[in-house]
C-alpha cells in the first residue's frame, strides 16, 4: 500500500504527480492508466483542497493506493481519499455536468466528478465518524 498525506493547499498538489508515477512503478501500470489516475486525483484532490475545509489551512488530505485481486480474476487498483472536512458526498450532492449544451452556456461545476466517473470503474463515498472517504476503483 502506498500513502501520501498533503495539506489542503493548491501548492501541495504538486506531490500528486510523483505519487502517481510511484504507483505506476509499484503496481506495474501502463502510462495511459497513470495519466488517467493523475487526472482523476487532480480533480478529486483539488475539490477537497478548495472546498472541504472552508477557510481553514494546514488540514490533512490523505490518499492511499493499493492493488488487490478482484472477483472476476482481474486486479483492482483502489484509491482512497480521506479528509476531515465538511461532510459532502460528491457522488450524490455534486451537480450533474451538462455535457450537451454549448460550452459558453454551461453552468460551472460538476465536470470534475463527470471526468472521474468516466475514468474509473467504480466510485464509493462514505462518512466515517468525522471523515469523508472517497474510494475510486479501477480494474487493471
Amino acid at each position: 500500500m502506498l500513502t501520501l498525506t498533503i495539506n489542503n493547499s493548491l501548492s501541495e498538489m504538486a506531490a500528486l504527480e510523483p505519487f502517481t508515477v510511484q504507483m505506476g512503478r509499484e503496481f506495474q501500470l501502463d502510462q495511459t492508466l497513470v495519466f488517467q489516475l493523475q487526472l482523476a486525483l487532480d480533480e478529486a484532490v483539488s475539490n477537497i483542497v478548495n472546498y472541504a475545509y472552508g477557510e481553514a489551512t494546514g488540514m490533512p488530505v490523505t490518499i492511499t493506493a493499493d492493488v488487490a485481486a478482484a472477483d472476476d480474476g482481474f486486479r483492482e487498483l483502489k484509491l482512497c481519499l480521506l479528509d476531515h472536512g465538511f461532510a459532502f458526498n460528491p457522488l450524490a450532492e455534486a451537480p450533474e455536468a451538462d455535457t450537451t449544451s454549448d460550452a459558453e452556456k454551461r453552468q460551472i461545476g460538476g465536470l470534475g466528478i463527470f471526468l472521474i466517473r468516466q475514468m474509473m470503474d467504480k466510485l464509493e463515498y462514505e462518512r466515517v465518524g468525522e471523515q469523508n472517504v472517497l474510494t475510486m476503483i479501477k480494474k487493471i
